[in-house]
């Protein structure tokens, strides 16, 4: 009988970006690679016409929503292993960092993309991160096998909570496909139905994700102030006080005028703004993978990105490091990438190949070779 694989995509919710994008990207063409299996995915309520398209061997089912929220607790606890059990599946692949208690008699796998609960406890409420800490605790117990999405991150999986290393598999995330580099035409294309974005001048400092603290854009901020070019810096994503925020950041170091803010763009304008920056600067403390400095890499912009975390695994010799903690060498290398044309062609010329090395059908058979190890 062919094996029912059960899988969590209950994080693909309103912008597609970091474990939403991962679910997302993977899933389908886990399901495409292996058509001997059965599927059934539970979903957040609403994300069900994502999935609907994916043939008759995956059921779709809505399940409450993850994590801070009691129901979300009973089902993975309680509701789901009653679920596996009563329809013998085979194995329950939880695509971000939960795990039930109980198997009900199926095999578990999960895909962890983080330790920020560990290694930045300070970004949320000490009740949310003991709450995650936890969740992460029993992932490291009770699962059959761990995806880790980087070998920094399958490194402190193993340090910080003691998984079994034989238990651990590196399966590096993907870019897709539509990050490339753009025509004039097809840019002027996509321009004229985002008047936000064309009115933006070509050859901005770009960066995006939200405004926490674990994303260093108050050192991005104040690094521009250090630059020798008046270049000016775009933020894609923060919104509510993380903006409010921000914008208090930019008076204070005195660029307010040097420093755009906009909401995060679908897929096709992200493409855009990646097509016109004239650098990508990814400044992060801490990342598990850093997808978009591969988003930006195909499509050719040069990249500039913290030496922290998994970042320079991840973008190898097709980026510039810099120390995220001293805004001094942040502005240093942003100059250097800016003045120093040999190394921004370079590093403009060489991106699109680097990510191309990561493909989510890559991830896709790499994930379901996990599978198949735990179900044999």
């Amino acid at each position: 009988m062919n094996p029912l694989v059960v899988v969590d995509v209950r994080t693909v919710l309103g912008q597609f970006t970091g474990i939403g994008r991962y679910a997302l990207s993977l899933v389908p063409l886990m399901i495409r690679a292996r058509p001997d299996w059965r599927f059934h995915l539970f979903v957040a309520a609403g994300s069900e016409p994502l999935f609907a398209h994916l043939g008759d061997r995956c059921t779709v089912e809505a399940a409450p929503p993850v994590p801070q929220h009691p129901a979300s607790d009973w089902w993975l606890h309680v509701t789901l292993p009653a679920w596996l059990r009563q329809h013998e599946a085979s194995l329950f692949f939880s695509a971000a960092n939960y795990l039930p208690i109980q198997s009900g008699g199926a095999k578990r796998v999960v895909t962890i993309h983080d330790l920020v609960p560990y290694r930045f406890p300070g970004l949320d409420p000490l009740k949310f991160v003991l709450y995650l800490r936890a969740n992460l605790r029993l992932c490291s117990w009770v699962a059959d096998a761990i995806v880790a999405v980087s070998r920094n991150t399958a490194k402190e999986v193993e340090q910080i909570l003691a998984a079994p290393r034989d238990r651990v598999h590196v399966v590096h995330n993907g870019v897709g496909s539509e990050f490339r580099k753009l025509s004039a035409e097809e840019l002027a294309t996509v321009l004229a139905s985002r008047p936000n974005i064309a009115a933006l001048e070509p050859g901005f400092l770009l960066s995006v994700g939200t405004h926490t603290p674990r994303k260093n854009f108050s050192r991005l901020i104040a690094a521009i102030a250090k630059l020798q070019t008046r270049v000016p810096l775009v933020l894609a994503g923060p919104s509510g006080q993380a903006l409010r925020l921000a914008r208090t950041e930019a008076r204070t170091q005195g660029v307010e005028e040097r420093v755009r803010f906009i909401d995060y763009p679908d897929d096709t304008g992200l493409v855009a703004l990646y097509n016109m920056a004239g650098l990508f600067v990814f400044p992060a403390l801490y990342e598990g993978f850093g997808i978009p400095m591969l988003e930006a890499m195909g499509c050719g912009t040069p990249v500039a990105a913290s030496s922290s975390s998994c970042l320079p695994e991840v973008a190898g010799d097709q980026a510039e490091y810099f120390d995220p903690t001293s805004t001094e060498d942040m502005a240093r290398v942003i100059n250097r990438v800016l003045t120093d044309d040999t190394l921004r062609n370079r590093l403009s010329r060489e991106g699109p190949g680097r990510a191309a090395s990561f493909t989510w059908q890559s991830a896709a058979e790499s994930t379901c070779r996990v599978l198949e190890g735990v179900l044999e």
